[in-house]
């Protein structure tokens, strides 16, 4: 919970009190966090909802900042919901802002409908007919405003696998245009066996479309046994190195290029491949 310190009589403050205090405090014009030293004017002290750390503030210049799997770490499934219910304050009708802005201040707030209208009714002091209408319009709207972050977040993840999956095609893709343009141009002592070549080339070309073909319906097959209809990259293409006289990088690429090719019917996301189920 962020403190504040009131710049014109010092007194220490919750964030649910800073009002309260400018009304009756006739040299308070400003506030100060208690943990940055930020001093905030008029209402600004509202979107101040995090600071920085104790180590950080009391270790200063010994401070050596987050350790490493503290710094892209996965935010907690309250911190979660304190990031939701912060979200609603911003949307809530006006009716409904001074309740949000004494629950984002509050510590534990619970997740669960029943929970959260026993916590809130004793909290926010709301009680009777009138209390239990105060209640439902603040969890339903907050049960909207968590509807869509669920929705954003979706598009996002969709938005990323498709990155990934583009990233992954063009990468092939390069990589070939780069073997070709590495081969050694053709000579005039090499003319007379462009007939056979040319033969040997389609050959090999067709032998690819049939490789392929095969590699997509061992993919198929393979992912169907697995749970989730989900493997592992690496997994999958040792299981199809067995029958098969492709190396890794070639096996690694056909497998690419299938999923580039039937992109309804399979998608790579980070390692793992899934098999899209038919709705």
């Amino acid at each position: 919970m962020v403190f504040f310190s009131c710049d014109g009589c010092a007194e220490m403050l919750k964030k649910s009190s800073v009002d309260a205090h400018a009304m009756r405090c006739r040299k308070c014009e400003s506030v100060s966090c208690v943990d940055c030293s930020v001093s905030f004017w008029g209402d600004d002290y509202r979107a101040h909802t995090s600071c920085i750390t104790e180590a950080e503030r009391y270790e200063k210049t010994v401070y050596k900042g987050p350790k490493k799997n503290e710094t892209n770490r996965k935010l907690t499934p309250q911190e979660r919901w304190m990031a939701i219910i912060r979200e609603s304050l911003d949307t809530a009708p006006s009716s409904l802002k001074p309740y949000f802005e004494q629950i984002v201040d509050l510590d534990n707030v619970p997740r669960k409908e029943k929970q959260f209208r026993n916590f809130a009714s004793n909290s926010l002091r709301v009680h009777g007919r009138d209390g239990d209408s105060i209640l439902t319009s603040i969890w339903k709207h907050i049960d909207g405003v968590k509807q869509e972050v669920v929705l954003r977040k979706a598009k996002e993840d969709k938005e990323l696998k498709a990155q990934q999956l583009n990233e992954a095609s063009q990468e092939v893709k390069s990589k070939a245009e780069d073997d070709k343009e590495g081969e050694n141009p053709v000579t005039i002592s090499d003319a007379k066996n462009n007939s056979n070549n040319s033969k040997e080339a389609n050959s090999e070309k067709s032998t690819c479309i049939v490789s392929q073909k095969l590699v997509k319906k061992s993919m198929m097959k393979t992912l169907k046994k697995h749970p989730n209809r989900q493997i592992k990259m690496k997994e999958l293409r040792k299981i199809l190195l067995k029958n098969s006289e492709f190396d890794k990088s070639t096996m690694k690429k056909t497998i690419l290029q299938v999923l580039t090719d039937n992109p309804k019917k399979m998608v790579l996301d980070g390692k793992t491949i899934t098999l899209i189920k038919k709705i």
